[in-house]
């Protein structure tokens, strides 16, 4: 059979599959708005796809139905279709999520509504003077050094817990420590960043560094170093509340993007694989690297050190005490420390933490397995336990 008979067959033969519908596109989603005003609004939706697809929505703050679509379920690209939203009653922000599904994928976006006092930080001061929550992640206070303690609660499948707490120094406009439990569950998936600076509504302006318009100004090199980051709480409006500017300090952007990050992804692979991580995040502000000033021109200090405290609970593991082991960090805040790598030869016990910090950490620990054992806990060097640096 001559070559251009066997070809033209060839070609007749790719071309009887049906129809060729195209690369695996996954879908995809957006809305004409992403923050919704307090009284409720309506805002058009759009749906891109190359199939059918159904929508389902979800809620973070609440539980309440307070959202509906005009269509849950479509072929192709949607055009504008409307999501009605009631007004929310509440103090503080909600949110749903979209998620779309096709064939090819999915595709999510989170859609917020204000509360009645979302756009008002507050006019008193609403921290308290001592920790008497009992939670095992918080070091210890002192009523009389002039610092208050703060809480976030957030709200995961329907129940109160807690997002983050910190130790908050007004004088130099940061939380000289944030303390928060973590693990995959409260990592809350794959999720993503809000970038929603904003001011943290538990305290005046006044009293806080405001970084909703841009970054610090007057001190070279730095920019918004999260305490808790981001990346730890992908819920919804969890991660928004990690844009206040009370979890920031003027933190040298290569430090922050270096050994900094590196130790951040080291903590949540260590949360990851175990049953709970109880994180401490802190950093020193007296000596200072310098002075920043925020938006509006207030004086924010630049810490000297930063650390981290971590206590790992994991009921069925190899080792440790009563299931508990501890690790800490201390890091001088300078460029030469950013591109070191996160290993042991870093790590120091809880007590030499606390010795070079004045800081009680994990206060509540004994209270839960008995002196001795925490003691144990605490002066364990982490350097000798492979668990630290064999997790990837």
């Amino acid at each position: 059979m001559p070559a251009a008979v066997l070809f033209a067959l060839s070609l007749t033969f790719v071309s009887c599959g049906g129809k060729d519908e195209g690369p695996s596109t996954p879908p995809s989603i957006s809305a004409e708005k992403e923050l919704l005003e307090q009284k409720g609004e309506d805002i058009f939706i759009y749906v891109k796809s190359r199939t059918d697809w159904t929508l389902e929505l979800s809620y973070d703050g609440e539980t309440a139905e307070w959202a509906s679509l005009t269509n849950y379920e479509g072929s192709g690209d949607s055009g504008a279709q409307l999501l009605f939203c009631k007004a929310n009653p509440s103090k503080t922000q909600r949110a749903v999520t979209l998620t779309v599904t096709d064939k090819f994928g999915k595709a999510a976006i989170d859609i917020f509504q204000k509360g009645t006092d979302s756009d008002n930080p507050s006019e008193t001061r609403m921290g308290v003077s001592a920790t008497t929550a009992g939670w095992l992640e918080l070091p210890a206070t002192d009523a009389g050094d002039g610092l208050d303690f703060y809480h976030h609660p957030m709200t995961m499948d329907g129940k109160r817990t807690r997002n983050y707490s910190y130790y908050y120094d007004y004088s130099s406009k940061v939380a000289v420590w944030v303390a928060y439990p973590l693990n995959s569950a409260l990592i809350g998936g794959s999720g993503k960043r809000s970038n929603a600076w904003s001011a943290d509504p538990l305290m005046p302006a006044s009293d806080q560094a405001i970084l909703s318009s841009g970054n610090y100004h007057g001190l070279r090199g730095v920019n918004r170093g999260h305490q808790i980051p981001s990346a730890d709480r992908y819920r919804p409006l969890a991660n928004r509340e990690t844009f206040y500017g009370t979890n920031m300090t003027p933190q040298l952007g290569d430090f922050n993007s270096g050994v900094w990050a590196k130790l951040e992804d080291r903590i949540r692979a260590w949360a990851r694989s175990c049953d709970t991580l109880y994180v401490v995040t802190g950093c020193v502000v007296e000596p200072s690297m310098g002075v920043a000033s925020d938006n509006t021109g207030k004086r924010v200090v630049s810490p000297s050190a930063y650390f981290k405290a971590v206590l790992r609970y994991n009921p069925n593991g190899t080792f440790g005490h009563s299931g508990y082991n501890a690790c800490a960090v201390y890091l001088e805040h300078s460029d030469e420390n950013s591109d070191r790598v996160v290993n042991r030869s870093m790590s120091l016990s809880v007590r030499e933490l606390e010795q070079e910090t004045g800081i009680d950490f994990f206060v509540n620990l004994p209270k839960l397995v008995g002196a001795s054992v925490a003691e144990t806990i605490e002066t364990e060097k982490p350097s000798d336990l492979p668990y630290w640096w064999s997790t990837n």
